[in-house]
């Protein structure tokens, strides 16, 4: 695949794969561009001398998860469990209705942060959520059960994220923001942890996956997740 002479060449691969999200012909579009923009993302959030986190952020990230080393613990073990490719993001989620307000959500710098699991090429981001993307590809049972035909099999797993597989909203038949499917979770990306076999297994070995992520951890560049969180 090229995009040499298209419109797509000097487009970013986060664009692309919002793009390409809604057309299941070009699935191929989508999986490497946003694989490019997710593995770009991964390795910006790490640094050889990483900064410490700053007191402001500390204090968000208290607010939300009681402390540093409960949103250590909970999004190390998420990772370390996903049977499957993929990645696992903080994000930060703007609340919205009546328990926001009782919140005061709207207020300056007040967003939800929370974690995100993405399996495969999955995207975080709202306008690629017309691709079915929230479970894990390895747990979807995909034999066809006796007196099943392949039609109702498929309904069965109409939630299953992989190659092509599109959300029953069209695009054309939304009338609201075509650009978000409805339901699609408005997020900023913070940081993300590959969970790519190629990622950890040459280096820590079929056991090692957790000691891989305990060594990413103390490798996370602060400076940059909480400038990620300021862009909102």
């Amino acid at each position: 695949m090229s995009f040499s002479g298209t419109p797509e060449e000097t487009q970013p691969p986060k664009d692309i794969a919002i793009h390409y999200a809604h057309d299941a012909n070009h699935a191929a579009a989508f999986n490497y561009a946003s694989m490019a923009h997710n593995n770009d993302f991964f390795f910006k959030g790490i640094s050889d001398s990483p900064s410490g986190i700053s007191p402001n952020f500390k204090a968000t990230i208290e607010a939300n998860f009681s402390s540093v080393d409960s949103l250590r613990e909970t999004m190390l073990a998420t990772a370390d469990t996903m049977f499957g490719p993929g990645f696992v993001w903080l994000v930060a989620q703007k609340e919205y209705g009546m328990a926001a307000a009782a919140q005061n959500w709207n207020s300056p710098g007040q967003l939800k942060l929370k974690l995100l699991v993405t399996y495969l090429a999955g995207s975080p981001y709202a306008g690629a959520h017309w691709r079915k993307q929230g479970q894990d590809a390895m747990t979807t049972d995909f034999n066809i059960r006796p007196g099943e035909t392949g039609v109702q099999m498929a309904a069965r797993n109409s939630s299953f994220t992989g190659i092509g597989y599109m959300n029953q909203h069209k695009p054309s038949a939304y009338k609201g923001n075509s650009l978000l499917p409805p339901g699609a979770a408005d997020v900023i990306p913070l940081l993300c942890v590959n969970t790519w076999e190629h990622a950890w297994l040459p280096q820590y070995g079929i056991g090692g996956k957790a000691h891989y992520l305990e060594r990413w951890w103390d490798r996370i560049e602060w400076k940059v997740v909480e400038e990620n969180y300021k862009r909102k």
